[in-house]
């Protein structure tokens, strides 16, 4: 289960990689980079929270299933 989760942690870490490749290389305008850095250190950190809260709401999920 934890392999999952830092396996999904850095998936998404390496989505904003590709993207700074291409923003880098198609804008010339600086704040194209800020703008990626900023929004790739907010994803990180809902991606950290849910990475720790979805296993939870899973489980409660699963057991309503079992009880119907």
């Amino acid at each position: 289960m934890i392999t999952q989760r830092v396996l999904g942690a850095r998936t998404a870490q390496r989505n904003f990689a590709a993207a700074l490749l291409i923003g880098t290389s198609n804008f010339d305008d600086p704040n194209v980079v800020s703008i990626i850095m900023v929004t790739s250190l907010l994803m990180m950190v809902i991606v950290i929270i849910l990475g720790r809260n979805l296993p939870e709401l899973d489980q409660v999920q699963s057991t309503e299933v079992e009880h119907v």
